[in-house]
């Protein structure tokens, strides 16, 4: 796969996820400042992909409400040994432990990560990793 083919799926992979925003949206979207965001993604505790020449580009599917979300920063921290786009898959897709574990309390199947933590299940998330 060429570099540019390679880079239109990873814009494309992270369309499909909710889409992205530069660090300073992204601060304005969870009202907080470009510095903070920074400081969190450099840490750890939230994922940002170069994209060719743009700038840092924040998944937006890390908020929900307003703010990061609950505990997304000690899963990602969890998952500190695996790469951002493999933190990206983990976070997206459904996951068979968590749909054993909460479907029933989510009412339904078809669980992500995400999803698990946007509805306060952390701690099954991080058994997850």
């Amino acid at each position: 796969m060429s570099d540019r083919s390679n880079l239109a799926a990873k814009i494309e992979l992270l369309h499909s996820v909710g889409g992205t925003a530069s660090v300073e949206k992204f601060a304005e979207l969870i009202f907080a400042n470009r510095q903070s965001v920074e400081d969190l993604a450099k840490n750890g505790g939230l994922l940002r992909f170069e994209l060719g020449t743009q700038p840092w580009q924040y998944p937006l599917f890390q908020t929900h409400e307003r703010a990061i979300v609950k505990g997304l920063p000690r899963v990602l921290m969890a998952l500190r040994d695996r790469d951002n786009w493999s933190k990206l898959i983990f976070l997206t897709t459904y996951n068979d432990y968590l749909e054993g574990v909460i479907s029933d309390e989510m009412g339904t199947n078809d669980i992500t990560p995400i999803m698990a933590l946007q509805a306060g299940f952390v701690e099954s998330v991080l058994l997850a990793t």
